[in-house]
């Protein structure tokens, strides 16, 4: 029910992972824009257990970006993952939850 009422609706997730983060943003279940950058915040946890501050801040600005680009490309709701980096690193707590809702404004 829910799919045939809301499948016109553009969703966006940004996907935080150890080597890259990226968007997808789709609708009618076809991706509409698709875009990644490069982390490597996974030779930081395996290294030293913890990612960098600056690190932490450049993956933030990476997000943002995909959170505005999903914003612009029509996305109405944007949900960002964070995967293997927040469950390894030891200050993995201090980026946004696992799982977080940005709603488009």
């Amino acid at each position: 029910m829910w799919g045939r009422q809301h499948a016109a609706v553009p969703l966006g997730v940004v996907d935080v992972g150890s080597n890259t983060v990226r968007l997808l943003v789709a609708e009618h279940g076809k991706p509409v824009l698709s875009l990644r950058e490069s982390a490597g915040l996974g030779a930081y946890i395996e290294r030293d257990g913890v990612i960098p501050a600056a690190k932490l801040a450049e993956t933030a600005l990476h997000v943002r970006h995909f959170v505005d680009a999903a914003t612009q490309a029509g996305a109405s709701d944007v949900e960002v993952l964070i995967t293997s980096p927040g469950r390894q690193a030891a200050n993995g707590s201090r980026g946004p939850a696992p799982s977080t809702s940005v709603l488009a404004a």
